[in-house]
């Protein structure tokens, strides 16, 4: 087998899947550090180190160090063959005629999308609900921002949404979903984030809410082993830091209420967010009352 003509010697399913890893920017990194002795890092449920050795084009031997062992070759190793291909520019001319897997499937969506009505689609996916509930949650965790609903109602169907999506049968997150929900929940902190930037502090600070009194509540669910989660976190707190530097008077009020309450909660305690609370209370005080009740919190603690 060699880097020209790997595509006729690897399965359709296997080899969509590694062209789709290639495709995505999954191979992060592939270098040749020694003759024929390449090493390369690739994203996957965790970062995955991939070894290939070649005498020229042909492939001698190959490793990879994520648990695949349904088969000889896992999606790594595929999207770095791909990688090693385009890094030395073999010359699609010399590549396999085989099909692109990838691009025939596309073709064939489109042509779908354009010959099927609306209530065919809609029947095929209702359907598919009731096969894949993590499908259903996902679906509606996306479209949530078209629901005509209270934006605290809207965020917390959202996060509420993407985790049943994650769950296991068992109701637990394991190491293998952790990553694509902890990227979602990211991605709605950095949006958070984003929007507050922009001068939106209300929509912003629902968010940042949202998810750290929701996200603390998963922890005993999830194997977060990476500290994703933790990210997630840590950008809704800067976040909510940054509001309560520019809030107005009468929401800095409601805020030190707020941070008082969350603080005393045993959920933050566990993992030691409860400090972030503690941290920005000073910040919230504009009355003699208000430092009375922090000193009492203080007081209370020690």
């Amino acid at each position: 087998m060699t880097l020209k003509d790997f595509e006729k010697n690897i399965g359709s399913q296997m080899l969509e899947k590694g062209f789709s890893y290639f495709q995505n920017g999954n191979v992060i990194s592939v270098d040749e550090v020694a003759a024929g002795v390449w090493v390369a890092e690739v994203e996957g449920t965790d970062n995955y180190s991939v070894t290939i050795r070649t005498d020229k084009h042909k492939i001698k031997d190959w490793e990879c160090d994520c648990p695949y062992d349904m088969g000889p070759v896992c999606k790594h190793v595929i999207a770095v063959f791909y990688a090693i291909a385009e890094e030395i520019k073999i010359p699609k001319e010399q590549t396999s005629k085989k099909s692109n897997p990838e691009k025939d499937n596309k073709k064939r969506l489109d042509k779908i999308f354009k010959t099927t009505t609306k209530e065919e689609l809609q029947n095929f996916i209702i359907a598919q609900f009731s096969k894949e509930r993590s499908l259903k949650n996902s679906f509606v965790a996306y479209f949530a921002d078209l629901l005509e609903e209270h934006p605290e109602e809207k965020y917390k169907t959202i996060v509420t949404n993407l985790y049943k999506a994650a769950q296991g049968r068992n109701g637990f997150i394991d190491y293998h979903n952790v990553n694509k929900f902890a990227n979602s929940l990211i991605e709605l902190a950095k949006k958070g984030e984003e929007i507050f930037v922009k001068g939106n502090i209300i929509e912003s600070l629902i968010i940042s809410k949202t998810l750290i009194e929701n996200i603390c509540e998963f922890f005993h669910e999830v194997d977060d082993s990476q500290g994703r989660l933790s990210t997630a976190i840590e950008i809704s707190f800067n976040t909510f830091s940054g509001i309560v530097s520019k809030a107005p008077p009468m929401l800095k009020d409601e805020l030190f209420v707020y941070c008082v309450n969350e603080y005393q909660k045993e959920k933050y305690h566990d993992f030691g967010f409860e400090e972030n609370f503690l941290e920005l209370l000073p910040s919230l005080i504009s009355t003699e009352e208000q430092e009375t009740d922090f000193f009492e919190l203080i007081n209370k603690q020690i």
